[in-house]
């Protein structure tokens, strides 16, 4: 798609320098530790744990991390898109990410900086895709983040040739205003 449309389509991907990472992961853990050991009998129990927890928090990271190091990794791809435009509206093709460092929600970031480019470069709609036609699940729970605009279609091309289309897009658009109402 990249090559077939090389003026209409482009790749957003979100990294992560794991070493990058784990030195300002190593400098915070530090900072939460020297904290730690600087509070006298009159803080209260809740900043406390509060710092213990941000420590355990700090620590798991790191070891993740220095697993993914030891297995090789430098730099790894956490999430991307795959986007094609045609008549002023950016198409998201095909969106993933890596579950394995799905902690780092790298997707939001990916997603928003896709539809800020697409708007860039001259686009005035921005598609996500599609969700699951009950509105809930996974799709519809990330997507709902973005404040998205839902349009139904019946079938996967909305084309008029009927005589009679004017009168059926009016009456789907009043179906559409109603049920945007409740």
């Amino acid at each position: 798609l990249l090559e077939t449309y090389p003026k209409h389509s482009y790749i957003t991907l979100a990294t992560l320098n794991l070493k990058d990472r784990l030195a300002a992961l190593d400098q915070q853990l530090e900072q939460k530790q020297n904290l730690l050991s600087s509070y006298d009998g009159k803080v209260k129990p809740g900043k406390i744990d509060n710092t213990k927890n941000d420590i355990g928090r700090l620590t798991d990271e790191i070891n993740f991390l220095k697993e993914q190091l030891a297995k090789g990794k430098q730099t790894v791809p956490l999430a991307g898109t795959l986007t094609l435009e045609f008549g002023g509206t950016s198409e998201n093709i095909y969106a993933g990410m890596d579950e394995e460092f799905r902690r780092y929600q790298a997707a939001l970031y990916t997603w928003f900086e896709t539809a800020n480019h697409a708007f860039e470069r001259g686009c005035q709609w921005q598609n996500l895709g599609g969700i699951e036609n009950d509105l809930s699940g996974g799709l519809f729970n990330f997507k709902s983040k973005f404040k998205p605009e839902i349009e139904e279609f019946i079938g996967e091309f909305n084309l008029p040739v009927s005589p009679l289309y004017k009168l059926s897009n009016y009456a789907y658009t009043l179906r559409k205003k109603f049920r945007s109402n409740h």
